[in-house]
């Protein structure tokens, strides 16, 4: 990977894909992360996606749905619709009340008490 490594750093952008898959098949994260993030400079949506993916991994909620959000603003389109491009990934997991209109994940629901 060190060949990988050094060719990615100089902009060859295949040796940069193939780094970043290699690096999440050999489960590193971090590194990963890093590559896929910059695949995603590239304009590559599916980069964008493994990198929210990576951060469900790490049971990081937040940093998935922020990831998620920058990907549906890229694609100009809602997060529902981002969330179900992602297809090993139930949204409803991140989600499973819903949204509220700020595009928060929603609280459960609970009754109102009376009175």
């Amino acid at each position: 990977m060190d060949l990988a490594s050094r060719a990615a750093e100089t902009g060859h952008i295949k040796a940069a894909r193939m780094l970043a898959w290699d690096l999440e098949a050999a489960g590193d994260i971090a590194g990963a992360e890093h590559w896929h993030r910059r695949m995603a400079e590239y304009g590559d949506d599916e980069h964008l996606m493994a990198v929210a993916r990576l951060r469900q991994q790490v049971h990081d909620t937040a940093g998935a749905l922020a990831v998620y959000r920058e990907a549906a603003e890229t694609a100009g389109v809602d997060l529902v619709h981002c969330l179900n491009w992602a297809e090993d990934t139930a949204w409803q997991d991140l989600c499973p009340y819903g949204l509220d209109p700020d595009g928060t994940p929603s609280a459960p629901w609970r009754a109102p008490l009376p009175g």
